[in-house]
């Protein structure tokens, strides 16, 4: 198998695993990041449509993505 972040072959159980403690960490921030920098992309473009109903919409997922990483 290899390591969900870096792509080196390990001995590792599982697909989707990591070869170190540290990959994980550093895999899920990157998807944070991600994630976040999408919601923003959103929000900038549902702003400038001046849709607040759409400007709604991302507010609930910021607010559901933030209550996630929280918990």
């Amino acid at each position: 198998m290899t390591c969900a972040y870096c792509g080196t072959a390990a001995a590792l159980t599982q697909p989707g695993r990591f070869c170190s403690p540290n990959h994980r960490v550093y895999f899920h921030r990157d998807a944070l990041r991600a994630r976040r920098a999408h919601l923003a992309d959103e929000a900038d473009a549902a702003l400038r449509a001046g849709d607040p109903a759409l400007l709604e919409q991302v507010a609930r997922r910021t607010v559901a993505l933030l209550a996630q990483t929280i918990s």
